[in-house]
């Protein structure tokens, strides 16, 4: 009997550490736009920020009133026109980062439209609450003679911190990122990192040790 319960225990600690291998907390990345707009809020801009001219400038959400920062290499504008564009100062640029300017809250869905000046490709990276980087299939095509649209889903509790964007060529409008939405969640949200693959084969081939040398002195 109580080799039978040895071994029950013991497959229902191999069935769980195989769970957990398949549990990996996840960003998504479509390069659409997915899962309708009805959970998330615009981004504005104008009132937070005055029309101010600087390299970080700031946008709020039309719900919560979250103020979101938008930065770049290049000075950035937002002209106006309330739910308006973000756009360098020059005419376009290559490089933009946005987040919540609260460093205890993120977001687990984000959705925006690129507007490039010419075809090209532009790499995505979101930046979750644990500084984990996923760039899903990047880089991706970029039309200059359409609308680019992208969605971000945290899963599995995941929150997105940040969202960095690098582009091989000049975004016109990147407020055509007027048309950044997002839903704010406290980064608490989110789920604890989760131990890599090979940690936890170790894990399960110490605990198959342990019964076997467990095994071998009742003997």
């Amino acid at each position: 009997m109580k080799k039978k319960m040895s071994k029950i225990v013991f497959f229902t600690l191999v069935g769980i550490a195989a769970l957990s291998l398949t549990a990996q907390a996840n960003i998504v990345i479509y390069d659409r736009l997915e899962g309708g707009s009805g959970d998330v809020e615009n981004v504005l801009y104008n009132d937070a920020n005055r029309n101010e001219i600087d390299f970080t400038v700031d946008g709020f959400l039309n719900q919560s009133g979250e103020i979101v920062e938008f930065t770049s290499d290049e000075l950035l504008r937002t002209p106006s026109g309330g739910q308006a564009r973000i756009e360098a100062v020059d005419g376009s640029f290559t490089y933009l980062t946005f987040l919540l300017a609260d460093p205890d809250m993120g977001f687990n869905k984000v959705q925006f439209n690129l507007d490039a000046v010419e075809d090209g490709v532009v790499n995505l990276t979101f930046t979750d609450q644990f500084d984990t980087d996923f760039t899903g299939a990047s880089p991706y095509a970029l039309s200059g003679s359409g609308q680019n649209w992208f969605t971000a889903i945290g899963e599995d509790g995941q929150v997105i911190a940040s969202v960095t964007i690098n582009s091989s060529v000049g975004l016109a409008a990147l407020a055509d990122l007027a048309q950044v939405r997002l839903n704010p969640v406290p980064s608490g949200n989110g789920v604890a990192p989760i131990p890599e693959p090979a940690t936890m084969v170790l894990l399960g081939a110490g605990l198959a040790g342990l019964g076997f040398i467990g095994r071998r002195r009742k003997k």
